[in-house]
């Protein structure tokens, strides 16, 4: 599994996720506000807010959702 941080309609940077942790309450959140303290000058630039996305790579069935998870590796 992967976090994905979108601005508009760009991929941004991904993180790796243990599947196993994602229940616990601010794990999610500690990558968030990471990704946001890497990006910020991405952030401060943009019009738009930053957006998640959590992705099963395991579930690779659309072929844009391919093509985007094989970039991100």
């Amino acid at each position: 599994m992967r976090l994905l941080m979108y601005i508009s309609n760009d991929l941004i940077d991904s993180v790796p996720l243990e599947k196993e942790k994602i229940i616990y309450p601010g794990y999610i959140r500690s990558f968030t506000r990471t990704l946001k303290e890497k990006h910020d000058t991405i952030i401060r630039q943009s019009f738009d807010e930053p957006e998640f996305l959590i992705h099963d790579l395991s579930h690779q069935h659309h072929p844009i959702c391919e093509y985007e998870c094989q970039s991100i590796q």
